[in-house]
């Protein structure tokens, strides 16, 4: 079973709210709301200002035109029984070569819209990988969009036995998007591929890249959002920041690398709570409806990775900001597309709103 919810709005990221140690009363009021390297959870978890928004916006650079573009690899391969060409490109952005696999179909008479396909792992993407949730979860042929699929910084791009990899340190939810948007910028300077027109889709974190992606470009027209996390100033985010402040880290890998990165050096001092909160806020979609564009969002009951309120916040959140979102609850259904019964029409319908096909 399935239940289906459509209007404007809603987001999340992982765990349970973990109930705060201490139960006995303390003549002189509560305990200090801290860690045990003095950072403030309550001053971190105002709802973001106005003025910090605003900060965040023009901290935001304008997508940067990815520069000495090459090509390392051309190969063509069949998806969904289309001839396609896939074409392995490297490119600059901020002073770094990144790669990425471009898609078009062989012999193509007219340019098409591109897809952007952001992924959520942490080490890189298997092209193959990425065909098949393109194919078997949004229903795509090979001859609908241009494919795609950047290799973020600090990650390797596999083609069958091919690999190649990114320049620079990896960089979540932040020079991820620039990484994206740099890729987009080469395909859309390609004849096979419409200038200016894309949709993007992302299953978890990814949907979070593809989320912040077109929040911040405006030519992606679209966003197909599988139970990506979208504020982290909610109580799943919340609770998740207490839970690995306390030294119980999830182990998924990008759970942990965003506790390396930012979570611990916050709970020791290391980051000022003004600038976590920045860097929070730089990392949540909801926070940014009003530039996002119409979204279709799957998310399932028994999802124990994201939480499902984190589709209900952008829900709200787009809904609030008169925006577009359909929202789709799948009973049962798990951290996974498969199982979604009704999912994969969904999306084939709506992205094929851009596609035309």
């Amino acid at each position: 079973m399935r239940s289906g919810h459509r209007s404007h709005g809603r987001w999340l990221f992982a765990g349970a709210l973990l109930a705060l140690a201490g139960c006995g009363e303390d003549p002189t009021g509560p305990a200090p709301d801290t860690t045990p390297g003095g950072a403030d959870f309550s001053a971190l978890f105002q709802p973001p200002t106005a003025a910090e928004k605003q900060g965040v916006l023009a901290d935001w650079p304008p997508p940067a035109m990815a520069t000495q573009v090459r090509t390392e690899a051309v190969d063509t391969v069949r998806i969904a029984s289309r001839s396609v060409v896939v074409r392995i490109v490297s490119h600059v952005v901020e002073s770094e070569r990144h790669v990425g696999a471009i898609t078009y179909p062989v012999g193509a008479t007219a340019a098409l819209p591109a897809l952007l396909y952001c992924h959520f792992d942490v080490e890189g993407i298997q092209f193959e990988s990425a065909v098949l949730v393109l194919t078997a979860v949004a229903g795509l042929r090979g001859d609908q969009f241009a494919y795609v699929i950047p290799s973020y910084r600090g990650q390797s791009l596999r083609l069958g036995s091919q690999r190649f990899r990114s320049e620079g340190e990896r960089s979540l939810l932040d020079g991820e998007i620039a990484d994206a948007l740099g890729l987009l910028q080469v395909a859309w300077s390609m004849p096979q591929i419409m200038d200016g027109r894309a949709a993007a889709l992302g299953l978890s974190a990814g949907a979070t890249v593809a989320l912040l992606a077109a929040a911040r470009e405006p030519g992606i027209e679209a966003v197909v959002d599988y139970f990506g996390p979208s504020d982290f100033f909610g109580t799943y985010s919340e609770g998740m920041l207490r839970r690995i402040v306390d030294g119980d880290i999830p182990q998924i890998r990008r759970i942990r690398l965003v506790a390396e990165q930012l979570i611990l050096p916050w709970a020791d001092g290391e980051i000022s709570t003004p600038q976590m909160r920045l860097a929070l806020l730089r990392r949540s979609p909801g926070q940014f409806a009003d530039r996002l564009p119409p979204i279709l969002a799957h998310h399932g009951t028994a999802d124990d990775i994201v939480d499902p309120s984190e589709t209900t916040r952008l829900q709200g959140a787009v809904d609030v900001a008169g925006g577009q979102m359909q929202s789709w609850t799948y009973l049962g259904s798990g951290h996974s597309p498969f199982g979604m019964s009704g999912a994969l029409a969904r999306t084939a319908e709506f992205l094929g709103q851009i596609s035309g096909q």
